[in-house]
């Protein structure tokens, strides 16, 4: 289990400091996308 979880973490680390592939950009804008949409959501319901 924590050998499987060290490559993990450091994909993890590379994706937010920007020195991962360029392919994790658009799960980052997603993830933006879909908490702007709660927030709009909780704010006018």
């Amino acid at each position: 289990m924590a050998d499987e979880q060290k490559p993990r973490k450091v994909g993890v680390y590379d994706s937010v400091t920007g020195a991962g592939s360029s392919g994790m950009n658009w799960m980052w804008i997603i993830i933006g996308l879909i908490v702007v949409a709660i927030v709009l959501y909780l704010l006018f319901r």
